[in-house]
């Protein structure tokens, strides 16, 4: 390979990388504009007592990450669920 190609290479690698941390902080960004409003979200397993993992209805399984349902209520598992977004985590 010569010279040329490697540095387009290592160039393009990096502006992938510089896109990618942008996108990242325009998520957070919008995704801070959900917390405190209620969404229906997919329950689509149990974590642990009291845990329920799922996806509200803009989440795709490839590309977003889940919703974590705390709820203290005993044997009420349901499909879907209403939760209260009120807290972001950021990978």
């Amino acid at each position: 390979m010569g010279l040329i190609y490697k540095l387009m290479k290592r160039l393009n690698k990096i502006e992938k990388n510089k896109l990618m941390e942008l996108q990242q902080g325009i998520s957070y960004k919008l995704n801070q504009q959900k917390i405190g409003k209620i969404y229906l979200a997919l329950v689509e397993e149990i974590h642990e007592k009291g845990v329920y993992i799922g996806r509200t209805y803009m989440d795709s399984p490839e590309i977003d990450g889940v919703v974590y349902i705390y709820s203290d209520k005993k044997n009420k598992y349901r499909p879907i669920y209403p939760c209260k977004n009120y807290r972001l985590s950021r990978i």
